[in-house]
């Protein structure tokens, strides 16, 4: 009974000692060791889940640590002055440096809120006020966007330099509305930057463009284009986007002379500041 007593208590310490070394750790300068998954080791913070309550993520100041490992052997210590770490990664490839920051990247960034709130400051200057709300899904490689602009007339439409017999009626007033949305299909380039591919649609009033070219204001249409760009995360709640988008479009309603069934060919420049929720 004693031997077999023994034998179970064998196996379980063996098997412990596998479970310990298979995780990564986390070495305190009180002198704690904590056995767990390290999440992300960000600028100021390190955010694991250990052994105990793997459910739980808990997030601690570098100057709390000294070393951290990973179950594959890279470790990093920490000095006192809190600047980058220096790292000891034996066998470890620019390759599969690139990779391992990556990985880590993607295990911080699950962490993350799924919602952004964006603004595009730059469309205040063409008549546009724009907001919209991004929700991202599968891994936050997939975004469903739908923005909201209230335009206004940043050329006001003057009667002695247009011909207002055939386009007066069209001539509208004050404020109005463009809605759409977007598809965006997001892969990651390096910690932190994602490239953007995905369709994008509009349609409403805009106020302003006819002012460029002296007309009166109000073009009624729909837009659909394929844009592509990049999107840049800075710390957890702040990220920006730039896209480029090339397509058509098409008047809804008359326009003075114009054939309102011809398409026409139309691009787009954005630049959103957005915010995690």
């Amino acid at each position: 009974m004693y031997v077999k007593f023994r034998y179970i208590l064998f196996v379980l310490l063996f098997s412990m000692a596998c479970l310990l070394k298979a995780q990564d750790r986390i070495f305190f300068r009180d002198g704690k060791m904590v056995h767990g998954k390290i999440l992300s080791i960000a600028e100021n913070t390190i955010s694991y889940k250990d052994t105990l309550n793997m459910e739980v993520v808990k997030t601690v100041s570098k100057k709390e640590v000294l070393l951290a490992e990973y179950k594959n052997g890279t470790m990093f210590i920490f000095g006192d002055n809190q600047e980058t770490p220096s790292v000891i990664a034996q066998d470890e490839t620019r390759a599969q440096r690139k990779e391992r920051k990556l990985r880590e990247w993607k295990e911080h960034e699950a962490t993350l809120p799924d919602n952004i709130l964006g603004f595009y400051l730059p469309e205040l200057g063409l008549g546009r006020f724009t907001v919209s709300y991004e929700r991202l899904l599968a891994n936050k490689s997939v975004g469903i966007m739908i923005p909201a602009s209230l335009t206004y007339n940043m050329f006001p439409f003057s009667s002695s330099s247009y011909d207002s017999t055939t386009t007066a009626y069209n001539a509208k007033r004050g404020i109005n509305f463009i809605t759409g949305l977007d598809l965006n299909f997001y892969t990651d380039i390096r910690p932190g930057l994602k490239y953007i591919v995905g369709p994008r649609f509009r349609y409403g009033t805009d106020m302003s463009v006819s002012g460029f070219i002296g007309g009166p204001g109000g073009t009624t249409g729909y837009t659909a284009q394929i844009q592509n760009g990049f999107m840049k995360t800075k710390g957890d709640r702040f990220v920006s986007s730039f896209t480029v988008g090339v397509g058509f479009f098409k008047f809804t309603e008359p326009y003075g002379s114009v054939n309102i069934g011809r398409v026409y060919p139309w691009a787009s420049i954005n630049w959103r500041l957005g915010f995690r929720l």
